[in-house]
């Protein structure tokens, strides 16, 4: 087990620098990232385990706390709650951001999303999309989230989207 002090993600990590399957999801960048969708794709170098799920298996829970991409993680179809409950205490970050799944497909997410994957749409202002934030957020105190870090990667107009992310959180009730 790898026991780092510090905030990890493989969202940082090169896939082709890496050489021994049982330990290349565990190196990591000083500071931390958020995760990103392809971390949710089950890879054969893990027998089949998803990246993200061996970081969390294979690291000291004391000691390592992750920052939850709530995006990604829904855009690859994964349920930021589930982690809450399985790893509880673990994500005192989570990246506040939104994603309208609509079946779109855009190379500007291509590194996120991973090269070879089925899953679309697209990312939109805070409450604009498709995450139930109100679910996640009741939930939120299992996962250890102290900070939620509000960002929207490529808006069209930032101020007005600010705007709307701030109004729809300030608006919500969990």
């Amino acid at each position: 087990m790898v026991a780092p002090s510090a905030f990890i993600s493989s969202g940082v990590l090169s896939i082709k620098s890496r050489v021994q399957p049982s330990t290349r999801y565990l190196r990591f960048a000083s500071r931390p990232r958020p995760s990103r969708s392809f971390e949710f794709v089950p890879s054969a170098d893990l027998g089949g385990k998803l990246p993200y799920d061996y970081l969390l298996e294979n690291t000291d829970p004391a000691l390592v706390k992750m920052e939850l991409d709530l995006c990604w993680t829904v855009a690859a179809e994964q349920d930021p709650v589930a982690y809450f409950n399985r790893f509880p205490g673990r994500f005192p970050l989570v990246h506040v951001k939104d994603w309208l799944k609509d079946g779109t497909s855009s190379p500007a997410y291509a590194g996120a999303l991973g090269q070879d994957s089925k899953f679309t749409g697209q990312m939109t202002s805070v409450g604009a999309g498709s995450i139930d934030f109100k679910r996640i957020f009741a939930q939120a105190d299992k996962g250890g989230v102290k900070h939620y870090i509000v960002e929207y990667d490529n808006p069209k107009a930032p101020i007005d989207d600010l705007t709307s992310s701030y109004s729809f959180l300030r608006n919500l009730s969990f």
